[in-house]
């Protein structure tokens, strides 16, 4: 009997936590988390200093897809050496960077390599 309620205790801890899975759409340039929402996204420059950290309000509305040009309103940006919030960042051309999803704090953060072509649109690095 203790071995059952040990597997039920199990099936529930691994089906009510979430994860910090996300994917990349090329076509429409959005980020999508696949079992939660955006919480806090680092984008790290690999080959340059960029560092930006992409936060929910407080209270802000949660977001399960986002297109990193168009952060929504219920969002707000720093960079990783100032804690001033900005409006808004441009990812360098020709450059590649990490997409960090930390959404979910006690989940291990997921992470997609994408580089920028000369127009700026993202690809994701294989």
């Amino acid at each position: 009997m203790r071995i059952f309620g040990y597997l039920v205790m199990l099936i529930l801890l691994v089906t009510s936590c979430g994860g910090n899975e996300f994917s990349f759409n090329q076509e429409n340039q959005s980020f999508k988390a696949k079992s939660t929402y955006f919480g806090h996204i680092e984008v790290q420059g690999i080959d340059n200093n960029d560092c930006y950290i992409i936060k929910r309000k407080s209270k802000g509305k949660k977001a399960k897809s986002m297109i990193l040009n168009q952060i929504p309103k219920d969002y707000y940006i720093i960079s990783c050496s100032n804690t001033d919030t900005i409006e808004c960042f441009k990812m360098k051309i020709n450059s590649e960077y990490e997409i960090i999803n930390r959404g979910i704090y006690n989940a291990a953060p997921e992470k997609i390599i994408v580089i920028t072509n000369e127009n700026g649109f993202l690809r994701q690095k294989e």
